[in-house]
């Protein structure tokens, strides 16, 4: 257990406080905080602030928001801020300023309140940003959203097959985005078949997810002979579409 003789003021705060090193446990202060350096100083909220925007960034490795360190009070400037994320990247912010890896940028604070650009990863999910001052550490999460995809491809292992329905067919479209050509991952693809002469709907719709390659598939087998198109596009870009025209025989 980890006592401490100082004179901190309890707070009920939403944002989290961890003990940064050189302790070797993880503490986690949620109740109370404090500077242990100066026991009568200011309580840790009362020294910087850290502040994302926005908080929502599509998950393409090319959108990017601003990470905010803020000095509050009498904390003076010249101090170091270590960031660091598990997803995505931060941006050099000036000569001396580099990455030590895409993951983790030392700035030097010459001004009440530093920016710096934080470029989004290419997967979905929750990014955690951490700025460590003087061993106290500050977390604020960044949530990377299914980037919509730019780019879809329709392609078929074979587009005649048998109608005995048990002759398969493989239907896969390929996400991408512009740029780089990263895929779009875990996007829901609509597989709508349709008429290949009017072009009227068939009362088939599919749907698939895009896996870790950008690649939503789905099987075709047909009892009755005929042509068939199907018609693939993203949910969150439907105007991102392609087309393929599948015979039975």
């Amino acid at each position: 257990m980890l006592s401490m003789k100082t004179s901190c003021r309890r707070q009920h705060n939403r944002m989290q406080y961890q003990l940064g090193p050189p302790l070797l446990c993880a503490v986690t202060i949620v109740l109370t905080s404090c500077n242990l350096d100066d026991p009568a100083g200011p309580p840790l909220e009362e020294m910087f602030s850290l502040r994302l925007s926005p908080t929502s960034i599509p998950a393409d490795g090319v959108h990017r928001g601003v990470v905010t360190i803020g000095l509050k009070g009498d904390t003076p400037t010249g101090l170091e801020v270590m960031l660091v994320t598990d997803r995505g990247r931060f941006a050099s912010v000036g000569p001396s300023d580099e990455p030590t890896s895409p993951s983790e940028l030392t700035v030097k604070l010459g001004a009440r309140s530093q920016d710096v650009a934080f470029v989004s990863g290419i997967e979905s999910g929750i990014a955690t940003v951490r700025a460590t001052i003087s061993g106290f550490t500050l977390f604020q999460d960044v949530s990377f959203t299914p980037a919509p995809p730019q780019r879809l491809e329709l392609y078929a292992n074979r587009t005649v097959a048998s109608a005995n329905g048990t002759d398969r067919v493989e239907l896969t479209a390929s996400l991408s985005l512009a740029g780089e050509g990263t895929v779009t991952k875990r996007t829901r693809v609509v597989f709508q078949a349709r008429d290949p002469l009017s072009h009227d709907p068939v009362p088939e719709t599919r749907h698939a997810d895009s896996d870790e390659t950008g690649l939503a598939a789905i099987t075709l087998t047909r009892e009755t002979a005929g042509q068939i198109e199907f018609v693939a596009y993203a949910e969150n870009a439907p105007d991102v579409r392609d087309s393929l025209i599948i015979t039975f025989q």
